[in-house]
């Protein structure tokens, strides 16, 4: 039969067998075809001299795996078997590898759970019926390795893939703890220290099957394993299952890679060696590499943020391709806003404009500052900003234009998908969304920040003990955030003293005054037709004390009433519109307060 010169070892095994019709195969011929074996497997270099080594198997082991390989590639050898076995079963069973190799030879026991064939999962043994009866089956994805098909096994997990290591390796080791922050620096110390040009990375099998998957892959093709885990219900941790494959497969070189150093319990046997990835952004260099030589921009990029970047074709600018990073699991619990307002589109004192923009160049030159100045980013190099003042005086709005400026997406936290009166469950949904936020490079913004951050209470019952407890959370976690929020709170007093010291710029936002609500009502009038005169401007703006919320919907009110009439927008109009939002604020319209207007109300 053609094929390689191992499978004439299983061609002799099959021939002693016949001519012994159902005795006992002669010992001599069978060592001579397993040393014939062993110097073709050495000889030719191939797949099955490589399981050999990768697996540490001894001749014993190598001989079934060669006969049942051997049968397994080739119809004739599988009839043979048939007629030995004198019914329809075309693959070896453990009888009949008692038969082969006599009761001075390990024979079937080499497929015991616990040695090297079953161990990296290249072969297993299928129970039916009586134990002799057990048929043994080679893995389909070392059949279609050693027929010459090198495609991953079908059975990995999902998002399992082979990368390449790229820069100098350091002194190897077979286990290691990688822990850090940043994903991708992660795989890289892994590389820096793991044996081989290449990597098999895997999230966390979840099944058997797909451990056994990944043992096999990583023995067919000589691959140290690196094991990524993830938080489940915010906590990462090796499960007995796993603890146990690993154990098994002591013959691969495997890394543990998590972002917070695991518990010492939780690791399998033997002696791990320990590499902390300190270094979560993005070089300048590795940064123009991908995005050009414009810079970041300001944007603290992470390395794992880079190379999801790099998966575009066109990435373009970095603003575009920050945006990008927060699709999808961010706007699942906040609602992203693109920022289209702009300086001339906010009335401020000019004290507050300064700190605004002051706000920008801050997230702006992080990178210079933290990265290149060496000064420490401790606890963070985030920013967080608090916006406070009465309702309607452009909070929100200068929000937007701080991101609009720094060339981010503003995503506003909805408060009613984060909340929640079970116990624990607040937090969790709190992390995920600053999880999501951290994937790109965004402004948070926490309306209406006094519900999730508001004081602590002495603690009367456990209510208020977990109530504190979420309090105190949060203010943990926005202080470990890498990210830029802003939080806006009408009552700013009832903020807990604990955040106010962990806030960077705080803005407050106070009513405007006679110019501040002149300057409101221009811009608010800029786009509209108006007959409105410079006196009679003058005249609402003093006699009126509104915020710029509501002078900007009393002039949207006007606006339909005079597109309705067909007519230009009147300071009646605007009378009318100012009547209506005095009653949504519960005010009298008082005679005296609207002096000569009154009579259009």
């Amino acid at each position: 039969m053609a094929g390689p010169r191992w499978t004439a070892y299983a061609d002799a095994v099959l021939a002693s067998l016949a001519k012994a019709d159902g005795g006992p195969v002669d010992p001599a011929r069978l060592a001579a075809a397993a040393a014939a074996l062993h110097d073709a497997v050495i000889d030719e270099g191939g797949l099955l001299d490589e399981l050999r080594r990768t697996a540490g198997l001894d001749l014993d082991e190598l001989a079934v795996l060669a006969l049942c390989a051997a049968v397994e590639l080739d119809a004739t050898r599988q009839r043979q078997v048939a007629a030995l076995l004198e019914e329809d079963v075309r693959r070896p069973t453990l009888g009949l590898l008692a038969r082969v190799f006599g009761s001075d030879n390990p024979g079937p026991l080499v497929l015991g759970e616990d040695r090297r064939l079953r161990r990296a999962a290249l072969v297993d043994v299928v129970p039916a019926g009586p134990w002799a009866a057990w048929q043994v089956v080679v893995a389909a994805p070392v059949v279609w390795a050693l027929a010459g098909d090198a495609s991953l096994d079908p059975d990995l997990p999902p998002e399992a893939a082979v990368l390449p290591v790229d820069g100098p390796a350091g002194d190897p080791v077979g286990r290691l703890l990688v822990s850090g922050e940043d994903r991708t620096r992660r795989r890289e110390a892994a590389a820096r220290r793991l044996p081989g040009q290449h990597l098999l990375v895997t999230p966390l099998p979840a099944t058997v099957e797909q451990w056994r998957a990944v043992v096999r892959e990583a023995t067919l093709s000589n691959l140290p394993v690196v094991v990524e885990l993830r938080p489940v219900d915010g906590v990462e941790s090796l499960p007995p299952v796993a603890r146990r494959e690993i154990e098994r497969a002591d013959h691969l070189a495997w890394c543990l890679s998590s972002r917070h150093e695991l518990p010492l319990g939780d690791l399998p046997a033997g002696r791990w060696s320990e590499e902390r990835a300190l270094d979560a952004f993005a070089t300048p260099d590795e940064v123009a590499a991908v995005l050009g030589e414009a810079g970041s921009r300001g944007h603290r990029i992470g390395a794992d943020q880079l190379r999801l970047i790099g998966r575009l074709a066109d990435p373009g600018p970095v603003d575009a391709a920050a945006r990008r990073l927060a699709a999808g699991p961010l706007e699942r619990s906040a609602q992203r806003i693109t920022p289209r307002r702009r300086w001339e589109d906010l009335v401020l004192r000019p004290s507050e404009e300064q700190q605004l923009r002051e706000l920008v160049a801050r997230y702006r030159n992080r990178s210079t500052v933290h990265d290149e100045w060496g000064v420490p980013a401790v606890p963070s190099s985030g920013v967080i900003a608090l916006f406070s003042g009465p309702s309607g005086t452009g909070k929100t709005t200068a929000a937007e234009i701080v991101a609009g400026e720094l060339g981010l997406d503003l995503f506003v936290v909805d408060l009613s998908a984060v909340l929640s009166k079970y116990i624990g469950e607040t937090e969790e949904r709190l992390d995920a969304v600053f999880e999501a936020a951290t994937a790109g490079s965004v402004v948070l913004l926490f309306d209406e920040a006094d519900s999730l951050f508001g004081q602590r209470t002495s603690v009367t019952d456990a209510r208020d003990r977990y109530a504190n407890v979420e309090v105190s959370y949060l203010l943990q976690r926005i202080e470990r955030w890498d990210g830029f929020a802003v939080l806006t709170t009408n009552l700013r007093q009832h903020l807990d003293q604990a955040f106010l010291r962990r806030i960077h710029v705080a803005v407050e936002f106070p009513a405007p005054e006679v110019d501040e609500r002149r300057a409101i009502w221009r811009v608010a009038l800029a786009p509209l037709p108006s007959a409105v005169t410079d006196e009679e401007l003058d005249d609402l703006a003093e006699r009126f004390e509104l915020t710029g919320g509501a002078i900007r919907n009393a002039a949207l009110t006007a606006a339909y009433l005079a597109a309705d009439a067909g007519e230009r927008v009147t300071a009646p109009l605007l009378v009318r519109g100012i009547g209506r939002e005095l009653e949504k604020l519960g005010r009298l319209r008082d005679e005296a307060e609207f002096g000569p207007w009154f009579q259009h109300l």
